[in-house]
Order: C-alpha cells, then structure tokens, then sequence
C-alpha cells in the first residue's frame, strides 16, 4: 500500500505539480495570492479544526473523536501552542509575534524559522503524516481562494486541533492578519506584543511628504519578462499609503507585461523586488533593518533590456531593485521593505 506521505493530498489546480520544481521567485510569487499568475493563492478565511495524531488516550467518545481537542486560543491543557505553519508569509508573523519558537512544523519553503524543523506541506498540497507526526495544536495555512483539500476539511470535523486560513494579498489583510494570528494562538483578547507589531507596522507606513514628485513607479515582482504588482498587491498599496504614485493604475495585482507595454506606461522610476540573498528587511527579533537598495550601474545590469523601453527612468537614474529574499512576502517584513521604499522615494523627489 502506498503510504500517506507518498500521496500527497493536492490542490486541484497544482495537482501532479511539485513545488520543488518551481524557482524559489515563482514560489514566492505565488504566496503574494489570487492575483498572482496560476497559483491560485488568494484571500480566504477561517475554519473549524484539523485532527491531532490519536493516542493511546484518545479514544472516540459518545461526543465523536476529537471532542475535547483544542479550539483557537487554547494550547490543549500541554502548556504552549504547538503550531504548524503551511505559508513562508505566516512564519514571518509569528517569529514577529514571539511565536516562532513554538512553532514544530513548517512550509518547504520557509525562510525564518530555525533549521530542522519537519516539512508539513507546501502550496501544492497538505503531507498529511508529517502533519500527524508532530501533534499540533493549531494549524494556519495561506490556501486562498481554491477549496482546501478534502482530506483536511475531513481532518477539520474532527476538531482536535484549531485551524485557521490566513488571508494575506493586501497591506490590509496583513494588518488584520497581525491580530487574528495572535488572537487565534493567544486567545481572543490577544497580547500586548501583537498590539505593539500592529502599531510599529502602521507607523513604518507613515506617509511622506512629497514623494509623488519621484514620478509614476512601476513595481516589478519580475524582470525576465516583466511581471509587474499591481492594484490589490501589497506592494502597490504601499506605494499608495508611502504617497507615491503608481504606473499602473489599473488591472490585477500580479500583471505580465511585455516590453511594449512598458515602453507605453514610460514609466518615472522603476523599483524591481527580485529576492535574492541581500540584507533582510528585519531583523530576527522583528525590527526593521535599515533596508538598502541596489541601484546605479548594478541595479541597471539587473534589470537588462528594460533599459531600452524605459529610458526616461534610467536616463535619470531612478531605478533600484530590492533584493530582500523576504521583499516578495506579504508579511509584517514589509515594514523593512517599506523604508527601502521609502528612502529611494525620498532621493528621487528633488
């Protein structure tokens, strides 16, 4: 018999698809949601719970298995949580939140969290085995708007531990998501240190004065070939909440363009997020770093035959990319990317 681990419980529309295939650009590009391409990912919201491996202690009952297992809030009477994270963008929330060290399953692709720790699934898909394995309390996924797998709606009726489904597009959601996650591991009333991200996140959002002087900012998510975030991204709000304007005023939040489509927009500055191995935006305890960006001779090489269609913005020198391997994430790390942002706004007002 073929064991649980080898059938991964797929999506739907990534099935047969293993993520370790796609690029690790694609894979974050594809946390960004809905509107980003073919993966799917988009906002989604709560629901019930997911089934704990059954001990010995664990018998089913006159009230179904899994009667008395933990709800949101609750650690199950153990002490803390035991928390699975399925999405790079929710590690980053709970290493921010002081969550991280409770954490016992993770992404494939996770990026923040301590090394070692068992691989529980990806965007593709749920490995159902490894989930049991390590006994979680709460389980919170970023699975969008696609139905999430039948195995784990059927794991959710059990409620035997709380599950929540982590909307994370716009700089919205990530505000909101700041105190949902802590509510749903702390409990409903949450913490002091939740409320204290939440506020640092919107004061690093603060607007500046006189930045739509930069002229209109074309975001990229990609270069080769131009893949560019716009209205409905975090990226593009940001942009907005900071006081720049945006070139693209219209359409979705992911967009590939052609290189006519970017001679048309003639864009005043061009900003290129191309996760990389540069400086994170924060640091591990959360704080933003000072998030510098590439530009000059380096940043132009980067972006290669844009050169050609967007010359105004390169003949004044207003391009940079932004090679945080965490710039992509909608996550609290955008505070840090936010003042890359913003510094490259200020140098090119005058």
């Amino acid at each position: 018999m073929t064991s649980v681990r080898a059938q991964r419980v797929a999506n739907g529309a990534g099935r047969g698809a293993d993520v370790r295939s796609l690029s690790r650009r694609r894979v974050l590009a594809g946390l960004l949601g809905a509107g980003l391409g073919a993966t799917g990912l988009g906002v989604a919201g709560l629901t019930g719970g997911c089934e704990r491996r059954r001990g010995a202690d664990d018998a089913p009952g006159a009230n179904g298995p899994g009667a008395n297992g933990p709800r949101a809030g609750d650690s199950g009477g153990s002490g803390a949580a035991r928390i699975v994270s399925l999405s790079p963008a929710v590690s980053v929330i709970l290493r921010d939140l002081g969550l991280g060290e409770q954490v016992v399953g993770r992404h494939a692709y996770e990026m923040v969290l301590r090394a070692g720790l068992p691989v529980c699934g990806d965007q593709t898909g749920i490995d159902l085995e490894a989930l049991r394995a390590v006994r979680p309390t709460h389980v919170i996924t970023q699975w969008g708007a696609r139905e999430l797998p039948a195995a784990l709606r059927d794991m959710a009726a059990s409620g035997a531990c709380a599950l929540h489904d982590a909307a994370l597009l716009t700089l919205d959601d990530v505000a909101r998501e700041i105190h949902a996650i802590d509510a749903f591991v702390r409990g409903a009333s949450g913490s002091a240190q939740g409320r204290a991200l939440a506020a640092s996140f919107d004061a690093a959002l603060e607007p500046e004065p006189g930045v739509a002087q930069a002229g209109r900012v074309l975001l990229l998510g990609a270069v080769e070939p131009p893949g560019a975030l716009g209205p409905g991204s975090c990226h593009h709000d940001l942009l907005v909440r900071l006081g720049g304007a945006p070139a693209l005023a219209a359409g979705g939040a992911w967009q590939v363009l052609t290189l006519e489509d970017v001679r048309a927009l003639a864009p005043g500055a061009i900003i290129a997020f191309v996760p990389g191995a540069g400086t994170r935006s924060t640091a591990s305890d959360g704080a933003p770093n000072t998030g510098a960006a590439i530009t000059g001779a380096a940043a132009r090489e980067r972006l290669g035959s844009l050169a050609r269609v967007a010359a105004g913005a390169f003949e004044r020198g207003r391009v940079a990319v932004i090679d945080d391997p965490l710039g992509l994430l909608p996550a609290t790390s955008l505070a840090g990317v936010a003042g890359a942002v913003r510094g490259l706004l200020r140098a090119w007002r005058a």
